[in-house]
């Protein structure tokens, strides 16, 4: 992802949250966007799920917990890339919330972290 910000122009941000400022007021638009953000959520815990069903992450990760917050620093690190025009608040928060993902994995290192990069949108 931080890729992506990198070609399209460094810290240029997210068109999701421009679209979100522009909905804001708008309630269909601003529904229509809080189940798009609940359906990536649900993806993302789909595939902390599949990790934890092949034994890579503990039964104790609270994926509702993981998927929010991979979405969190997604969205919080994009919008301060818009901002400071930087690439770094997003790998920071996404290195951030990616070692807590780690944190749970019950793998060797390197076969789940595999598995949590490919997860991450």
């Amino acid at each position: 992802m931080t890729g992506l910000q990198e070609h399209y122009g460094r810290g240029l941000g997210c068109p999701l949250g421009s679209l979100i400022t522009q909905l804001a007021d708008d309630q269909g638009g601003r529904l229509a966007l809080v189940n798009a953000f609940a359906t990536w959520q649900g993806r993302l815990r789909d595939g902390l799920a599949a990790m934890r069903t092949r034994g890579e992450l503990a039964e104790s990760a609270d994926l509702d917990a993981l998927a929010l917050g991979l979405l969190t620093a997604t969205q919080g690190g994009l919008l301060l890339a818009q901002t400071t025009r930087s690439v770094r608040p997003l790998q920071v928060a996404l290195d951030m919330a990616l070692e807590r993902v780690r944190a749970g994995l019950t793998a060797p290192a390197p076969v789940a972290a595999a598995a949590v990069a490919a997860a991450v949108p």
